[in-house]
């Protein structure tokens, strides 16, 4: 099972290092062996990207293989600066509608929450699909997402 980690997001995206300091931050780990857990559900759970949300941390995004359809689903956390993950366990569900969701980008609603868009190629079509989560975790817009760019182009098989 992939399994991924603040610590893999933070070789990503160096930036976010300004939030770890082993001197500042008691519940970063100061051992290279062991991470702080964002999501340890079961499942494959891959594509960790991340969004700061400015001095109250960041949010990560990823592909979630949880389901017991076997379809992937997007899910979100929100960690603060102390490493402390403050959502419910595990994450919280950015879309409901099972599609083909790709590439998700995020980026911080200056509210402590953030917009989290993605490509979604489930309803037919290629399109970009966009999610606001507040600063709780909860969805804040229709649980499939809001359009952002429709083709209107059925997809052709590859």
């Amino acid at each position: 099972m992939n399994r991924f980690s603040m610590r893999s997001a933070l070789l990503e995206f160096p930036s976010l290092s300004a939030f770890v300091t082993a001197e500042s931050f008691a519940q970063w780990s100061d051992d290279p062996a062991v991470n702080n857990p964002i999501c340890t559900a079961s499942g494959d759970q891959t594509s960790p990207k991340v969004g700061s949300v400015g001095a109250e941390g960041a949010i990560l995004a990823w592909w979630d293989g949880r389901s017991a359809t076997g379809s992937f689903d997007l899910f979100a956390q929100r960690i603060d600066s102390s490493g402390k993950v403050k959502w419910m366990t595990n994450g919280s569900q950015v879309c409901s509608v099972e599609a083909q969701k790709h590439n998700p980008t995020i980026t911080g609603d200056g509210a402590g929450g953030a917009i989290i868009a993605w490509d979604d190629e489930g309803r037919g079509y290629s399109d970009i699909y966009a999610q606001r989560i507040n600063g709780a975790g909860v969805i804040q817009w229709p649980a499939s997402g809001v359009p952002v760019c429709t083709s209107g182009q059925v997809r052709e098989p590859v």
